[in-house]
């Protein structure tokens, strides 16, 4: 499962050190399985990830970003038929006036 970063849009600016959770799902309370860093290519990749459902949750800061888009979403269920996922997640940086100092 690979996870990329940027600023804007898809094809903007890739944003390296942003720490990515991924989660099982499994009911009411989802389990952390896994935790990683943005490399300079604002991309994480979580390997060899079992079959079941998964949510990721990208911890930015809120200082400064607004809360992130994720495309397609931020939950992938992986199975026979789905090994792979690419989720993206876009951030906007808060107006300067919404940033508390």
């Amino acid at each position: 499962m690979t996870v990329i970063s940027a600023l804007h849009s898809k094809e903007g600016t890739k944003i390296k050190g942003v720490k990515v959770n991924l989660y099982k799902l499994n009911g009411v309370c989802p389990k952390l399985v896994d935790s990683n860093v943005t490399d300079c290519d604002g991309k994480v990749v979580f390997c060899n990830v079992p079959e079941g459902a998964y949510r990721v949750i990208e911890l930015i800061d809120k200082r400064y970003f607004e809360k992130p888009q994720y495309i397609n979403w931020n939950e992938v269920t992986i199975d026979e038929c789905t090994t792979e996922s690419c989720i993206y997640v876009i951030n906007k940086i808060k107006n300067k006036r919404q940033c508390r100092r």
